[in-house]
């Protein structure tokens, strides 16, 4: 099958603080190393577009350890809600 595969349930909102955050650490892989993360943990994160609050404090030691600007208010979606990516709709069942 030529080009990207995408998986319409687990699309990625690249806008989303999760992903954000990851992209300042150089991708997720980089951000799971510098937390000592299995790399799984921070797609999920990435996935589900936000950090947990219980890492955010983790996440922002890592942050100051690596020199990566970050900055409290990059966990929170400031973004509007028309700014954001519509909900994927559900695919056909008889399709």
């Amino acid at each position: 099958m030529p080009g990207k595969r995408r998986n319409p349930k687990h699309a990625i909102d690249r806008g989303a603080p999760a992903s954000v955050i990851a992209d300042k650490f150089g991708g997720g892989s980089a951000l799971a190393a510098a937390l000592g993360k299995r790399p799984s943990t921070v797609q999920r994160w990435i996935l589900k577009g936000h950090i947990a609050g219980d890492y955010h404090a983790d996440v922002m030691a890592a942050a100051k350890a690596k020199a990566v600007k970050l900055k409290p208010t990059d966990f929170v979606d400031t973004r509007t809600p028309d700014q954001r990516p519509a909900a994927a709709a559900p695919a056909e069942l008889n399709a």
